[in-house]
């Protein structure tokens, strides 16, 4: 809407202090006569529809509305007969080219009998306009018949149930409360609130007498048939609708005797309705309507506010992007109904390179923009359904329904290629920026049990292995041939382009050999500081397991166990992971996750069962007190017992950014002291006695 300039009049006509809404859907048409009545000073909105129009008469008055008959959308005579029931006493001068007998007719059942025909004589408006001004001020001068304690005490309860409204926590309970206000003022046996502005659409209908079920299904009817006749569309089907107050029984009253809704609008569409219904005939007065319009508006404004305020909830503040909870809420839907229409799903994790060195050499503020460039460059190249949120600092993780390994991949080169020819704020510091990618799939499983947390930790992971393979390239999960591609990923037998997983059942050994390695590599790759404990570990267990006298087949399980025993690290934030120190409650509750999402990863290759059992288990205490089972003595397999020692003893000895090593005496103290609560009696014994053994191939003297 605009405000037209003034300027020298039109035929004479004193149009100064009348306000009038011109609507038209032609713009040229509605500019022309916007500046025709401004320049006989009168004060002149426009709106190209009924809808905008209805919803500016709700926020601003208006002496005088000059409105075209045919638009898109809401029609003038639809318009009208909304608005004069808000406003009975407005002025309204129809502009038309099609002014047939029936349309006079419709006009007249309205009350309205003022026309300018198309083309406009410019005169005739400005005439009609001040005549239908001066006739609403007449109007207002005769008594109303509506006492003024009556409007103030309607208006408070307005100011009352609004506020309630807006300071619900959720949106159904805001709808709640504006129908229960509503039952204060108006008679009515049910109220209801439709609202189209969540992605779930709801029908709220507040029962406030007994009522029958074929009276409410009349109500739904009649909602349904309000909401099309306003909006042009239909609802759907299978509208979530939510009845409380009263019982409906099939007892109670079956007749609907008077229906009122009224449209509530917002951004000038119908995002909604409010309907009141009573069992009598002629329930509502002249004067109820336009006060639930008003009550109509009040919504629209709690609308607005839950709307500002989930965005505020699912996007991050910089980008626009959705921020890590939502992407998270959002990436477990796609999952789920991926898992059900047996469709892929793909993953993409973004990450900027040397990022913190953008930031110490230029600052924050070209980190910000930076990133917000990278945001707009990821948004160009993904498709309308993929779903794309800023994860972290940094990192971006982007959901891509339908697509297979290859089919991530083949986004990912693109991705790539955009911000290898990108000049990040150019004119300022025109830098280059690269970014390294890792790419998931469930395209190589039937399914990841493990669910969409599995699938971000194996993209995760593979994004740290392009980090370590040099960086601006791609990485991904599951491991197979690289191609030769130099745009995606290096040869390393780690991590590399594919879109299969290896055939278990032919040539295992290998095939073993080739997954746990790239386990390790991205677990490596995701602690950054564990090189060192990850060979000690499976060192330390080839030692313990011998002593044990475990078979060959077990001692390979208990190796692999001890070397990936904190893969389910993968899936856990950086923030927590990497945290220097301690971390509180909620966080540890999300560290003891660890063993789970490890052991969902494990368990989808059949000959990892061992090591996955491992996995699982090796923060279980042997009194029973441990986690995720509380699993107690034998009930925890020998190899988790064992690495429960060992991974132990292996933390104590060496140092931490938090802590500094314990020397051999007090690292040997707090294991005997574990022995039959933490960790298992025999286990301990014979560590004890493979102490030297152990302690030389840790190397814990050497500083680490």
């Amino acid at each position: 809407m605009s405000q037209a300039a003034g300027g020298k009049g039109v035929g004479g006509a004193d149009l100064a202090g009348i306000r009038a809404l011109v609507i038209d859907d032609q713009d040229i048409i509605r500019d022309t006569v916007g500046r025709v009545l401004g320049s006989s000073d009168c004060e002149v909105e426009e709106a190209e529809d009924g809808r905008s129009a209805l919803e500016a008469l709700l926020q601003r008055d208006f002496d005088v509305v000059v409105v075209d008959l045919r638009m898109q959308g809401m029609d003038g005579l639809t318009f009208l007969s909304e608005a004069l029931r808000i406003w009975p006493w407005l002025g309204v001068v129809i502009m038309s080219g099609y002014l047939d007998q029936e349309a006079l007719q419709q006009a007249a059942r309205l009350g309205v009998h003022s026309f300018v025909k198309k083309p406009i004589d410019w005169t005739t408006l400005v005439e009609r306009v001040a005549q239908e001004a001066a006739d609403k001020r007449q109007s207002l001068s005769r008594p109303a018949g509506v006492s003024l304690g009556s409007l103030q005490h309607k208006l408070g309860i307005f100011r009352k149930i609004s506020t309630s409204a807006i300071e619900s926590e959720t949106l159904l309970g805001a709808l709640r409360n504006l129908c229960m206000g509503l039952g204060e003022m108006f008679p009515a046996a049910v109220i209801g609130i439709l609202s189209m502005e969540t992605q779930e659409p709801v029908l709220v209908l507040y029962v406030v007498d007994p009522i029958g079920t074929a009276c409410i299904r009349e109500i739904e009817e009649h909602i349904r048939s309000r909401y099309r006749a306003l909006s042009g569309r239909d609802l759907p089907e299978h509208i979530r609708i939510q009845t409380e107050g009263a019982a409906c029984t099939d007892d109670g009253p079956q007749d609907l005797g008077s229906c009122l809704a009224v449209p509530v609008i917002t951004g000038g569409q119908v995002e909604g309705l409010v309907t009141l219904a009573a069992g009598s005939g002629q329930a509502y007065s002249e004067t109820d309507t336009p006060f639930l319009y008003h009550a109509a508006n009040s919504l629209s404004t709690v609308l607005l506010a839950f709307r500002r305020i989930r965005q505020l909830a699912i996007r991050d503040g910089l980008t626009g992007l959705y921020n890590r909870r939502h992407l998270m809420e959002e990436m477990d839907r796609v999952w789920h109904t991926a898992l059900r229409c047996e469709h892929p799903v793909g993953l993409a994790v973004v990450d900027v390179d040397n990022f913190k060195t953008v930031n110490d050499t230029y600052g924050h503020a070209v980190g910000d923009e930076v990133i917000k460039e990278l945001s707009e460059i990821a948004m160009h190249t993904v498709r309308a359904s993929d779903i794309i949120g800023r994860y972290g600092g940094d990192e971006f993780v982007i959901v891509l329904p339908g697509a297979a390994t290859g089919d991530a991949v083949t986004f990912s080169k693109r991705l790539l290629k955009q911000v290898r020819t990108r000049t990040f704020c150019e004119g300022s510091h025109n830098l280059n920026i690269t970014v390294s990618i890792g790419v998931a799939s469930t395209s190589h499983q039937e399914s990841l049990l493990g669910g969409s947390v599995e699938l971000l930790g194996l993209a995760d992971g593979a994004m740290y292995a392009a980090k370590r393979q040099g960086r601006d390239r791609i990485c991904s999960w599951p491991p197979d041939l690289a191609a030769g591609d130099p745009d995606a990923a290096g040869s390393s037998p780690g991590v590399a382009t594919g879109g299969r997983v290896p055939n278990p059942g032919r040539d295992t050994d290998r095939h073993r050999e080739l997954v746990v390695s790239a386990f390790a590599t991205m677990l490596e790759a995701r602690e950054r500081e564990v090189t060192w404990r990850m060979s000690s570990a499976r060192s330390l267990a080839r030692i313990m397991g011998r002593a044990l006298s475990v078979t060959d087949d077990d001692l390979r399980d208990l190796t692999e166990g001890a070397l990936l025993h904190d893969l389910g690290k993968v899936g856990i934030p950086d923030a927590i992971l990497l945290k220097p120190s301690s971390l509180s409650r909620e966080e540890m509750g999300v560290i003891r996750t660890h063993p789970e999402i490890g052991f969902r990863i494990l368990r989808s290759f059949p000959f990892l069962e061992g090591v996955a059992q491992i996995v699982l288990s090796h923060q279980e205490r042997f009194d029973g007190t441990g986690y995720p089972r509380k699993l107690k003595g034998q009930q925890i397999c020998l190899g988790a017992r064992i690495v429960a020692v060992i991974d132990a003893y292996d933390a104590m000895r060496s140092n931490r950014a938090y802590r500094q090593s314990l020397p051999l005496e007090a690292a040997v103290a707090e294991i005997q002291g574990g022995r039959g609560t933490q960790f298992d009696p025999d286990v301990v014994d014979v560590f004890m006695k493979c102490l030297p053994e152990v302690e030389q191939a840790g190397g814990w003297e050497n500083p680490r």
